[in-house]
């Protein structure tokens, strides 16, 4: 009994396997077999051992002679697959193995490789319901302008639409094709330009009647896209802004043939440095303006200030580090917007006389930050030097060895005055008996 148990184990192990064929199992082959994924051969065929052993036909009768029949023929499937290393890559891969398939002419898939069913087809789309754009603007003209409709009667519906197709109308395109384009554009126009219309002029509207008003929107709506009429609020309110600033400033003179210039550089110099401005106040705006109009650019404002603009926030950001104020009427900021040139030649310099006059006693500094005016007289005594690094260098170097070693602060910046005239050691020597 024995030998025969042998070698039907025997058999079994050594049985070709191009004999079998089965589909992509029920069971995981690692799970048959009872053992992990990175199992070595000699793991699998261990527990192919035990498996066959256990379930084999010849030493199962009786009632589970067919489940254990059917065991032993899953682990036997099991074990072909995994115990040949090419077979069980493929299984590894794309999760199951056929010993016999018929792979096609030019096909590029692995032997072995069970193809799934494609998914199903998803539903085409609804139909896109069809929309009457001429009862679609009739609907909103007539609508009341509560219900945020144009609120107009009847009798005025038609030519509302009429002159509508007009503006909007192009060869080869319809009338329900231009409603159907610029319907939403028609909506935001009505009501941004009624509102601007409505507004009071102090507040930078135009201060209409609602009738009146009423009837510029309408005009508006059917002439100009919603960026035109944006695009015109925006330079209407700059306008208005600018004026302003010119009366609140009699001091200013604007010769005729610059303002248009000076205009166009207030309403950038004014614009919120997150809108690509420079987020300045009117008044310093109005000053710098006036000055950059002098000097004639032509072409696009815009893009001619944007790297003056690059000039300016790159000096605004050693204020904000620095902890100082008076950014817009400094020098350093008319300088990076009347000579860009020279401020990158002299920027440097100008923000090592700025830190050095805006930090604390104790980091070296002259503690000048809440002393706006002391700070650009500083720096204009720096930049109006012969050589304004060695001034800086030999204000700083004084001044710090004068405060670290006793003296006090007013007389160490004297000291430190002293010492860019050339007398730093004389100046020195005369302290240092009076205070030590």
């Amino acid at each position: 009994m024995k030998c025969l148990i042998f070698f039907v184990l025997a058999l079994s192990l050594f049985e070709p396997m191009a004999m079998a064929t089965w589909s992509k199992p029920a069971r995981d082959f690692y799970d048959v077999l009872g053992v992990p994924k990175n199992a070595s051969d000699d793991d699998v065929k261990q527990a192919y051992r035990r498996m066959a052993r256990k379930y084999h036909p010849d030493v199962n009768s009786g009632p589970g002679a067919k489940i254990a029949e059917e065991k032993f023929k899953e682990a036997k499937e099991a074990y072909e697959v995994l115990s040949n290393s090419s077979h069980r890559a493929v299984y590894d891969n794309y999760g199951g193995y056929d010993l016999s398939p018929k792979v096609a002419p030019g096909d590029a898939r692995p032997p072995g490789y069970q193809a799934q069913p494609p998914p199903p087809e998803p539903p085409p789309p609804p139909p896109p319901e069809k929309v009457d754009s001429r009862k679609k603007i009739r609907d909103y003209a007539m609508r009341p302008m509560s219900e945020g409709g144009v609120g107009l009667k009847d009798d005025q519906v038609d030519a509302f639409i009429t002159r509508f197709a007009k503006e909007y109308g192009t060869p080869g395109r319809t009338l329900d094709q231009a409603m159907a384009m610029h319907y939403e554009d028609l909506k935001y126009g009505f009501r941004a330009y009624y509102d601007f219309a409505r507004l009071p002029t102090a507040q930078g509207g135009l201060g209409h009647s609602e009738a009146k008003a009423k009837e510029l929107a309408i005009e508006a709506t059917q002439r100009y896209s919603r960026h035109d009429i944006d695009s015109g609020i925006v330079k209407y309110r700059a306008a208005a802004r600018f004026n302003s600033a010119v009366q609140s400033a009699p001091k200013v003179v604007l010769k005729a043939e610059h303002v248009d210039d000076a205009k166009k550089a207030f309403a950038i110099l004014t614009r919120p440095a997150a809108d690509g401005g420079f987020g300045m106040s009117d008044e310093a705006a109005l000053k710098i303006a006036a000055e950059a109009a002098k000097y004639p650019r032509g072409g696009n404002w815009e893009e001619q200030l944007k790297p003056v603009r690059e000039r300016y926030l790159k000096a605004a950001k050693v204020y904000e580090l620095s902890g100082l104020q008076g950014l817009e009427n400094s020098d350093l900021a008319n300088l990076a917007i009347r000579d860009p040139a020279e401020f990158d030649k002299k920027f440097s310099i100008y923000k090592d006389a700025l830190e050095y006059a805006a930090f604390s006693r104790s980091a070296g500094g002259l503690d000048l930050k809440s002393q706006p005016g002391k700070v650009d007289e500083f720096v204009r005594a720096v930049m109006a030097s012969g050589s304004p690094e060695e001034y800086l260098k030999s204000h700083v170097v004084a001044y710090r060895r004068a405060y670290m070693d006793g003296i006090i602060y007013e007389e160490a910046v004297k000291l430190a005055q002293a010492a860019t005239q050339g007398s730093c050691s004389l100046a020195y020597a005369k302290l240092s008996r009076l205070f030590k």
